[in-house]
């Protein structure tokens, strides 16, 4: 894990696997987040910036695409309440 502080990432691909960033700007980047360790994203702030999910992280994603489309109205709910509880506060 690395720890990243007031620092600023411009243009390049950022993996953010495992890493803590604190007080950061990410401005025209792409965030890569691969499904490994969670990042910590502590008063950062993010402008035109894209999310990219690979490895682990895509798989899951695809996975509960499948599970939308695949399962009718028990999959759409089934997302929905997935859903419900990213936005609950942790």
């Amino acid at each position: 894990m690395s720890e990243f502080k007031e620092e600023t990432f411009t243009g390049d691909p950022v993996e953010i696997d495992g890493n803590r960033y604190e007080n950061c700007t990410f401005e025209n980047c792409t965030l890569v987040f691969k499904g490994g360790g969670l990042p910590a994203l502590i008063n950062c702030k993010i402008n035109n910036c894209r999310w990219e999910f690979r490895e682990g992280a895509d798989r899951t994603i695809a996975f509960l695409r499948g599970l939308y489309h695949g399962l009718g109205d028990n999959g759409k709910q089934v997302i929905e309440q997935t859903v419900e509880a990213i936005k609950r506060p942790m």
